[in-house]
């Protein structure tokens, strides 16, 4: 899989909290994409703009249904919706049958403390 990214501001640092969602929802977002996608290129940009950093994760596979079904057993779009919403985050996610998938995850830089943020925090 070619992969292609960008990173703005990448010397700066966030909140903990957030920065370990942002890595674990890219994680998950790449295992997705090299499990079901069957894609040949995977595009990540992270983006710092104004209140928000945006994630996204673009490929060129197979995509999937609306509600996030490839046939898999597993939870990963589940788990990037979830550790999202810890952070305050939302998820936007546009798939088209034959032509990718793209996820998107919208975080405010300032981060208000949520209470089972810990428990997913590995």
């Amino acid at each position: 899989v070619i992969q292609k990214y960008q990173i703005e501001n990448n010397s700066k640092r966030y909140n903990e909290k957030i920065e370990i969602a942002i890595f674990r929802i890219l994680q998950e977002s790449l295992t997705n994409v090299a499990r079901h996608s069957n894609a040949s290129e995977v595009e990540i940009n992270l983006l710092d703009e104004n209140e928000f950093l945006i994630l996204t994760v673009k490929d060129n596979g197979i995509g999937m249904g609306q509600d996030g079904s490839t046939g898999g057993k597993g939870i990963g779009l589940t788990g990037i919706k979830e550790r999202a919403k810890l952070v305050n985050g939302e998820l936007e996610m546009k798939t088209e049958n034959g032509k990718g998938t793209e996820i998107r995850v919208k975080i405010p830089k300032v981060y208000f403390s949520t209470s089972n943020f810990d428990e997913m925090s590995d």
